[in-house]
């Protein structure tokens, strides 16, 4: 956690964690066990090709979770936002 005070530092919103799935579609075989897990119905597949939805994505990890051969990552990337007075 960034202590912006410590820093001398005034931030309206200091940080916030984005997480955006990473699909390895070399990877992924298809087996439907991410969409069955996914709350949102945020995942489906067109062909041979695994589709994600990230406007429906609530990041939860359930896909992550399942996948049993590890084909989905949600990395986590620290952004700071909002404006420094």
């Amino acid at each position: 956690m960034l202590d912006c005070e410590q820093r001398g530092l005034s931030w309206r919103k200091a940080v916030t964690l984005q997480v955006m799935p990473e699909i390895d579609l070399d990877v992924c075989t298809f087996c439907g066990a991410c969409i069955s897990a996914c709350p949102t119905s945020a995942l489906s597949t067109e062909g041979q090709k695994l589709i994600l939805q990230a406007d429906l994505c609530e990041y939860c990890g359930s896909c992550e979770d399942i996948c049993p051969l590890g084909a989905i990552r949600l990395p986590y990337e620290i952004v700071i936002v909002g404006e420094q007075t």
